[in-house]
Parts: structure tokens; sequence; C-alpha cells
């Protein structure tokens, strides 16, 4: 007997996320900062107002939020368990922001 494998593709499972996919397309909504500096003055905020915004069910975060930690580890002008303390803080900061406001 031999075995047929199905692409999964023809799934109605794929079929069925390619159906959500066209009518959610043009829904995508990418907000970012292109300066290391920024992240501070308009990230949180920046997450606090997308959480109120339909559709929008999460954020994503660039390395231009954790940029100076892991500088500063390798200078050598920090520690690793520091530098990893900082890049959690910092993304407990924009998971506490756009919780809250989701809950609001």
């Amino acid at each position: 007997m031999t075995a047929v494998i199905r692409p999964l593709t023809a799934s109605p499972t794929w079929k069925s996320l390619e159906a959500h996919h066209q009518k959610i397309r043009e829904l995508h909504l990418r907000l970012h900062h292109p300066r290391p500096g920024r992240r501070r003055q308009q990230g949180p905020g920046m997450a606090n107002a997308a959480a109120g915004v339909p559709g929008f069910i999460g954020f994503a975060v660039g390395r231009t939020v954790f940029w100076e930690p892991p500088v500063g580890w390798r200078a050598k002008k920090t520690s690793r368990e520091t530098a990893v303390a900082e890049i959690a803080r910092r993304y407990a900061e924009f998971v506490n922001v756009f919780e809250a406001a989701r809950a609001s």
C-alpha cells in the first residue's frame, strides 16, 4: 500500500487561512521609529495608541529598542546579567502599556 501525501495547501485548514488572509491583508499596521533614541519617547505611547485600534492584536519590537544594553555589554561597560535585565525591562514596559490600554 502506497501512502498518498497531499500538499499542505490542499487542506481545508489552509484554504480557510487563505480566505482569512484575503479579508485582512490590508489591515497590517506597522509602527516603528527609525532612531534608537526615539524608543523611550515614542515606543510605549505608540503601543498604547495602537491597543485601542480594532484588529490590532499585538506588537513587534525591533532592535532599536534593545540596542544599547548589548552594545554596553560588548564594550565591557556592563555585565551580561545587567544587559539581559534591561532588555527584559524594556520589553515588559511595552507589554504592560499595551495590556493596560487593551483592558481599558
